[in-house]
């Protein structure tokens, strides 16, 4: 009994040294038949997909890669043939779909552009409508309408640059204006909402936090870093920098600041 664990182990890795030793690995094309896709030992790797990896029963089984004539590339787990797994799929653009798949269906995937930026999604098989990816927007009027719209220029418009749901900016971004200005942090719905940097064309820099692109808990600094104002609640306190001559002496053991000499004892 004091060797069952010692014994139970010793008999699992057996097994799994014989599971991975079973495992073929070899390379098949895929033929397109009349009568369907089948799977075979030879072809021609310039005009047919070619896969290179784990086989079972003449079908990719396990991990392997499949290369397509175009350039696009396959890099996964497979069962059975088909795509079943974690992976990525590669496309010749730079494109790119990682994620889960099942029977080469994209299951719970995401989509990058070839910048790494993401443009679409998948959840449970069915592709997401409202998500939030990275994109531009331009705040603008067009027939009569005023809102986000997805093309533009910034000499007439705002431009935004940032995360974007339900095409408003949702999450991070920048929002630079016709002006100079900008705005970079956290956006809901359309709005500046949370934290974030406005910075105006001349230098000066409100930070902190905003509600529906009011500043609300914030910090104002001129161009020298120096705090000039702040907002508490939404209402904004101004600090006066005067310049003067203040005279101090010693009164009962303390420092006393006076406006005038005179006024010394």
């Amino acid at each position: 009994m004091k060797n069952g664990p010692v014994n139970i182990l010793t008999f699992l890795f057996i097994s799994f040294t014989a599971f991975a030793q079973s495992a073929d690995t070899g390379i098949l094309f895929l033929w397109e038949l009349s009568s369907g896709k089948v799977w075979k030992n030879f072809g021609d790797e310039k005009t047919q997909q070619i896969y290179k990896g784990e086989i079972k029963n003449q079908k990719p089984e396990g991990l392997g890669i499949m290369l397509f004539p175009d350039g696009t590339k396959y890099m996964g787990m497979w069962k059975a043939g088909k795509k079943h797994g974690q992976g990525t799929l590669t496309m010749s653009d730079g494109e790119k779909m990682s994620g889960e798949w099942r029977e080469n269906k994209e299951w719970n995937i995401t989509k990058y552009d070839a910048n790494e930026k993401i443009i679409a999604k998948y959840l449970n098989g069915e592709e997401l409508v409202d998500f939030k990816k990275e994109g531009v927007l331009f705040y603008r009027t067009e027939s009569g309408r005023t809102g986000w719209f997805t093309t533009g220029d910034q000499i007439d418009g705002y431009k935004y640059v940032g995360e974007i749901e339900n095409e408003q900016p949702n999450g991070w971004g920048k929002l630079t204006y016709p002006s100079g200005d900008r705005y970079e942090g956290e956006y809901k719905d359309g709005y500046a909402h949370g934290q974030g940097t406005f910075t105006y064309a001349d230098g000066r820099k409100g930070v902190g936090a905003f509600i529906e692109n009011k500043p609300w808990n914030l910090t104002e600094y001129n161009q020298k870093g120096k705090i000039v104002g702040r907002y508490i609640d939404g209402v904004r306190t101004v600090f006066i920098n005067t310049v003067g001559v203040l005279y101090t002496h010693k009164e009962d053991g303390v420092w006393v600041w006076y406006e005038s000499d005179e006024m010394r004892d």
